[in-house]
């Protein structure tokens, strides 16, 4: 996007009906100009530091008028910021960006479209009407649900056409739109649909006549659209349901893994609320630019891979420096992060815990050693083919230092040295972890049981989204689950949110839970298998043992 252009972008109507041209423009901007009827998530997609302005709509108070929002506009534009208009639908369908284009052009304000789904054709598609069919309805109106007040369209027109009539903004003037209709001829019989609040968990469709139609869409709930016509007979709604339809799940967490847990998610159907409430600041400096004395890196996230492996790339790190080395991770999410980076993981423990990943890799390093815990200078490193495309290596290291390591954490990492020293060589079974400084120390706890030498780095922190970074987002809604997936995130959370009564709490793990137990007696759900997928298998089971009960 140019400097000092203002992009008009249609958000579409609902959850994931944005296009990928208007998502690329909201990750550009440098402020975002938003109304109401939009995915809030879309404002999570932005750039760190961009500018939230909401102008939108609510209960018929304006929160700016439409003078004041194309000044404010302008007004970045000419500062050179890159602007994006977000609305509803298409800007263009009852959006008000005609005139907002006008007021660009006369301030001869660079400017540009990407069109939306408009609610007018997609709302009485999901919910079962085609707003054409052949011999039936060969063209569809949209009108504005004003047009009632007898300053909009002709009803004598309208009443004549043959095609499908669609009214957006209509709920509270339906009684009045069906009663002109009929009065210039239009059938009272005729076919006709409220539909309320589409694409929300509490969409529902009202099936009526014309004559009906002011009676039943007082029953209906704002947004709503009317749809008159022959086609409102049909009922052509999916028959393949997703298994999580209609359930709302809370993510929390960093905005890496809410949107990893969104995505999960939406592929069953729910509908998925991102609260990041984690924000990572990279210490990468703290990496060693020597990794001579180790033979294990440890990870214990997807965040730490990503940013080691990025640090990697800023310093112009071969990747076949790593030859010889083992890599050891804590789950198959972590595996999976370092897989993205053509590495397979040499180990992953049983259980995902810090404390089995600690005792696991310990025994296995010890094992790998001969059983005992001192180390020879001269050490052979082999990995086997699994059938899974695991490599086969077998390489021998001979380098000699003289450099005493103490047994436990590295000295230079800030920490009393534990256990005792053990002289050994470079070679050695020694474990470089890179991980957040928040940690837990049951890995480092195991690994000085079992007598391995390792060297913890912290390679990022994590840190509460501050209330002022969260000026202008979204508010908080009311889910049936919210998860969690660390002990940090837990605690950010509840500094800022209160648990919703209608929610079911999800931990990821044990240290987790026992940060939730400290923080609120509310039973939750922890899955057999600490990873996203657990999460969201747990869930899964969840709703279905429910819908057996009912």
């Amino acid at each position: 996007m140019r400097k000092g252009c203002v992009t008009l972008v249609g958000a579409g109507c609902g959850k994931g009906m944005i296009t990928v041209a208007g998502l690329l423009k909201i990750r550009e901007a440098e402020a975002i100009f938003y109304d109401d009827l939009i995915d809030d998530d879309l404002l999570l997609e932005a750039r760190e530091g961009c500018e939230f302005v909401y102008v939108g709509k609510r209960y018929g108070k304006m929160s700016a008028h439409q003078d004041e929002i194309e000044s404010m506009m302008i007004d970045r534009a000419r500062a050179g910021k890159c602007v994006v208009r977000l609305k509803g639908g298409d800007s263009f369908v009852f959006g008000r960006g005609g005139e907002e284009v006008l007021a660009l052009q006369a301030a001869d304000v660079p400017y540009e479209m990407v069109p939306g789904i408009s609610s007018s054709i997609a709302v009485p598609e999901v919910m079962g009407i085609p707003v054409t069919h052949r011999q039936m309805s060969r063209s569809f109106t949209v009108v504005t649900g004003h047009t009632a007040d007898g300053t909009g369209e002709s009803f004598q027109a309208l009443a004549s056409l043959k095609g499908t009539l669609v009214f957006l903004m209509g709920l509270t003037s339906a009684g009045a739109i069906a009663e002109q209709l009929m009065a210039h001829g239009k059938d009272p019989e005729t076919p006709a649909a409220v539909l309320s609040r589409g694409f929300s968990r509490e969409e529902k469709r009202y099936d009526c006549t014309l004559g009906t139609l002011g009676e039943t869409a007082q029953k209906a709930a704002p947004p709503a659209i009317l749809v008159v016509g022959d086609v409102a007979g049909f009922h052509m709604e999916a028959t393949s349901v997703a298994p999580l339809r209609g359930v709302r799940v809370e993510v929390t967490g960093t905005e890496h893994f809410t949107a990893l847990m969104q995505e999960k998610l939406l592929s069953l159907g729910a509908d998925v609320v991102r609260t990041p409430c984690l924000r990572i600041h990279p210490t990468v400096d703290a990496i060693p630019f020597d990794f001579t004395p180790y033979s294990y890196f440890a990870f214990t996230s997807a965040n730490g891979v990503k940013l080691f492996f990025e640090e990697m790339k800023r310093r112009g790190v071969d990747l076949r420096s790593f030859y010889g080395k083992k890599f050891a991770v804590i789950g198959t999410g972590t595996a999976k992060a370092l897989a993205e980076h053509g590495i397979l993981a040499d180990f992953i423990p049983s259980v995902y815990t810090s404390k089995v990943f600690g005792e696991e890799l310990g025994a296995n390093i010890l094992e790998e050693k001969g059983g005992t815990g001192s180390v020879s200078s001269s050490t052979a490193v082999t990995c086997s083919s699994n059938g899974s495309g695991r490599r086969t290596e077998t390489h021998r290291i001979h380098t000699e230092m003289s450099q005493t390591f103490p047994c436990g954490r590295d000295s230079d990492a800030g920490e009393v040295p534990m256990g005792t020293g053990i002289s050994h060589g470079s070679e050695g079974a020694n474990v470089l972890i890179l991980r957040a400084r928040e940690g837990s120390p049951e890995l480092t706890e195991a690994l000085d049981r079992a007598g391995i030498f390792y060297k913890d780095v912290a390679i990022y922190e994590t840190g509460t989204f501050a209330s002022e970074d969260q000026e202008g987002m979204p508010g908080h809604a009311a889910c049936d689950y919210v998860t969690f997936s660390s002990a940090a995130g837990v605690r950010a959370y509840f500094q800022e949110h209160a648990l919703e009564e209608t929610a079911t709490p999800v931990c990821i793990g044990p240290a987790t839970a026992a940060q939730f137990e400290r923080l609120s007696d509310r039973k939750y759900l922890m899955p057999p298998v600490h990873t996203a997928d657990g999460m969201v298998a747990t869930i899964l089971a969840e709703v279905r043992d429910e819908e057996l009960d009912c």
